[in-house]
């Protein structure tokens, strides 16, 4: 597989659009997940693609997770991005992985109070706990029920998130400190 040429991309800006004959899509900063995230509106179907901005949807189990990952997880980002994705009031969300969620009103008002449950629940064990029974609460809360994706498979999804808010909260302990 070869590289894309340096002349062929191009960099785009909040609310930017590239019409592509017939459809528009409009682009928008979402960061949190990340501070390089973007989600992509298609003016033409109102569905938004949402990289990983929008956290990890398991059709079929019907599981929405946060996906915190380090080092660039950012929690006030990340709702601000929820809140903007609900201002669009899309039709589906169209997630990177597994597929889209054909009801994004109910889910980004899950996410809204998912991401700030783990934040706290991370908070609350992972110095007494650790790493593995923070994972496993995570998980019991979250995706206990799962019959069609393995539990191994979602627990390391989990786990991952549970790293990259230990490493946020340690971010922000540091930033409180002047430090």
């Amino acid at each position: 597989m070869a590289p894309i040429p340096p002349d062929r991309l191009r960099a785009v800006r909040d609310n930017e659009t590239l019409d592509l004959g017939g459809r528009v899509l409009r682009f928008f900063d979402s960061p949190g997940h990340a501070p390089h995230q973007l989600t992509v509106l298609d003016e033409k179907n109102r569905c938004v693609y949402t990289g990983d901005a929008a956290g990890l949807y398991f059709p079929g189990d019907e599981i929405l997770i946060p996906i915190t990952p380090a080092p660039g997880f950012d929690l006030a980002d990340n709702l601000a991005t929820f809140r903007r994705l609900l201002a669009l009031k899309p039709r589906a969300l169209l997630f990177s992985h597994y597929g889209p969620h054909e009801r994004p009103k109910e889910a980004i008002e899950r996410q809204l109070i998912q991401y700030p449950a783990w934040d706290d629940l991370v908070r609350r064990f992972l110095a007494d706990r650790g790493e593995d029974v923070t994972t496993e609460e995570l998980f019991k809360l979250s995706c206990a029920g799962a019959r069609r994706y393995p539990h191994d498979f979602l627990r390391r999804r989990i786990r991952n998130s549970v790293h990259g808010l230990a490493v946020y909260h340690e971010r922000m302990e540091r930033a409180a400190r002047g430090g």
